[in-house]
């Protein structure tokens, strides 16, 4: 990756990092894009050149979440030494230590119901992103609508 690539990465991740920081903060309807902005000391159009809108910074927060599940159940697969059961209890165990440490923040990523079992192994499964990135939007959506109303 080149100077330039290198930039937009920090750019980027400096804007999550800020951004989480608010959420937890002031809450994720709370939070306005121009106090992410300012906070990481850019301009809204430098935001929206990075997330077109702050629903895909939660986005990009919860898909963090996956791929990091999904490496540690690549890495539990690859455990012969353990039985299938002791494996699938260390992942649910790492999973649930993740969970613990931020119940507030897990709240923001799923505020309604959690997602069924059977689409969040379909998605980790075929490594679909696009198919865990659009499950997240439509619960950011919902949760979304149902403030309005």
């Amino acid at each position: 990756m080149g100077l330039r690539e290198d930039k937009k990465q920090r750019q980027r991740q400096e804007i999550v990092r800020v951004a989480l920081e608010l959420f937890r903060e002031r809450g994720y309807d709370e939070t306005r894009v121009r106090d992410i902005a300012a906070r990481a000391d850019i301009s809204e159009a430098t935001f929206f050149n990075y997330f077109s809108a702050k629903d895909l910074v939660l986005d990009e927060l919860a898909l963090t979440q996956v791929e990091l599940f999904r490496e540690t159940i690549a890495y539990q697969l690859g455990v012969a030494e353990k039985t299938v059961p002791e494996r699938i209890v260390e992942t649910m165990r790492a999973a649930a230590v993740v969970i613990a440490q931020d119940r507030e923040f897990q709240a923001v990523l799923d505020p309604l119901e959690p997602v069924p079992f059977e689409r969040g192994a379909q998605a980790a499964h075929a490594r679909d992103v696009p198919g865990a990135r659009r499950a997240v939007r439509a619960r950011t959506r919902a949760r979304r609508d149902r403030s309005c109303v």
